[in-house]
């Protein structure tokens, strides 16, 4: 075997098992992270119009704690629920 081959194969085994190739190596591969979707007993967005002005609102499902989100004078709309 040549010299060249050799220190190929001992770069090889110094590397791969740093990436997880091999016996045992450490997993690198991210697991897929769950989104969060809001379900019907948690919160629920939605656009409000009081006195004109287009708000972004967030509430309990069974309507309770309205609170709002985007108090500003600009027309705010569109809400979407984000990881």
């Amino acid at each position: 075997m040549s010299l060249r081959l050799k220190l190929c194969m001992i770069g090889l085994m110094m590397v791969l098992p740093m990436v997880g190739i091999g016996c045992g190596g450490p997993n690198l591969t991210p697991s897929p992270t769950p989104e969060p979707v809001p379900s019907a007993a948690s919160r629920i967005a939605h656009v409000f119009s009081l006195d004109g002005n287009v708000d972004i609102y967030v509430m309990d499902a069974d309507g309770s704690n309205q609170r709002n989100l985007s108090n500003n004078p600009a027309a705010d709309f569109d809400p979407a629920w984000s990881p």
